[in-house]
């Protein structure tokens, strides 16, 4: 949906709805200050959110957040971005909690509260979905409609897509058909290093922040196995992440991004030619 037909109501409703998973309806919640009229545009109060906007080497990528939290954990994030379909926005859950890393002790207990994100992001999206206010579950939609899906000729590689959020995944996965790649799909870190295979997977394109194990502990266990060392993996993720984290990686993607951001990557680490805009760029250079 376009950033001018998102309206004050939709947010509100949007956040009525995040209130009362994150919090069980409970009163500690304080919604930000949005108007009295529901038909205004959210662009009139979009100062009212902290704005993380970021711009690659050729564009803006938007990105506005309010960090909300939830009733276990006060990181979590409401937040309204583009993501792959450049200029349409979406709600989304950020769980934010692949940021710490906890001792031997408190491992039981950082479990316990990722899963309890996980839960709670999947039951607002859901609902979300089901009130027709616009999410990543429509990206397949969109992606049709302003026809990305056409086909280019069969590239004879397979793409291994690494992520638990499903509707991302569709979308990328729409995407890399639409421009001749074969896909499989996966949803944790732990799965790719099971299954990633020199012999089946030309590429990965991997999530970092997963349940069982994220893509920056995949990527190291894939990157000293001599077999799949040299299978080029993109890791993408919300986090700015240190450098010196990411040196397993063959290419970083912070997310949000764009399509042809992801294209630009995929092209270049596979030697192939950028067929829609050779002058298109990602969002973080490759390593």
């Amino acid at each position: 949906m376009k950033i001018g037909e998102i309206n004050v109501g939709m947010v509100t409703r949007a956040l009525d709805f995040y209130h009362r998973f994150a919090y069980a309806g409970l009163s500690v919640y304080k919604a930000p200050d949005l108007g009295d009229d529901p038909g205004y545009p959210i662009t009139m109060f979009l100062d009212r959110f902290e704005e993380e906007t970021y711009t690659d080497s050729r564009r803006k990528v938007h990105r506005y957040i309010l960090r909300l939290g939830n009733s276990m954990y006060r990181f979590m994030k409401f937040v309204l971005h583009e993501h792959i379909v450049q200029d349409e926005y979406f709600f989304t859950v950020d769980t934010h909690d692949d940021m710490f890393k906890g001792s031997a002790s408190e491992s039981e207990e950082i479990a316990r509260i990722r899963q309890f994100n996980s839960w709670v992001k999947e039951m607002i999206e859901e609902l979300w979905a089901r009130e027709q206010l616009p999410t990543t579950a429509s990206l397949k939609v969109l992606i049709e409609e302003q026809h990305l899906m056409r086909r280019e000729k069969p590239k004879n590689k397979t793409i291994l897509v690494v992520d638990d959020d499903r509707s991302i995944g569709d979308a990328i996965q729409l995407v890399l058909e639409a421009k001749g790649f074969n896909v499989e799909r996966l949803y944790d870190g732990a799965d790719a290093v099971e299954e990633a295979d020199p012999a089946r997977h030309d590429m990965i394109i991997m999530d970092n922040q997963m349940g069982e194990m994220d893509g920056l502990e995949a990527l190291e266990v894939l990157k000293k196995d001599t077999p799949r060392r040299e299978i080029p993996v993109i890791l993408a993720t919300t986090q700015n992440l240190p450098i010196s984290s990411l040196h397993h990686a063959d290419a970083f993607l912070h997310k949000p991004f764009h399509a042809d951001a992801l294209m630009y990557f995929v092209n270049h680490l596979l030697g192939l030619q950028q067929s829609d805009n050779p002058d298109s760029g990602g969002t973080q250079s490759g390593s």
